[in-house]
């Protein structure tokens, strides 16, 4: 969210963040779309354990990262290990705690 009579600088030129009205209409929550009680139980099932939150999509990037690295680890040491998976799935683990902030390992 950016404030309104400040600057975004998130891109080389930076741009002025104004209020635009464009509508007077007032929205509702009926206005909106509604989750079926099999949504929003399918969308719990996937957050994170002790949550109730929506998974991001950062949060879905991680994951698709980590997989991706654990398949491209796997790949390249086929035949070297008797456990690709195992062994992938602890480089990442490592790599990702060494990364950790303040020490504290990387949520998975």
């Amino acid at each position: 969210m950016r404030l309104p009579g400040f600057y975004n600088h998130k891109y080389a030129k930076p741009h002025y963040v104004r209020v635009e009205h464009r509508s007077d209409a007032i929205y509702t929550p009926e206005h909106f779309p509604q989750a079926s009680a099999e949504e929003r139980a399918a969308r719990s099932a996937s957050a994170p354990r002790g949550s109730s939150a929506v998974v991001s999509q950062s949060e879905r990037d991680f994951a698709y990262a980590i997989r991706a690295l654990r398949r491209a680890i796997a790949k390249h040491r086929s035949g070297e290990k008797s456990d690709l998976a195992a062994y992938a799935g602890l480089t990442v683990r490592k790599a990702a705690d060494s990364i950790a902030v303040e020490g504290e390992p990387i949520e998975r």
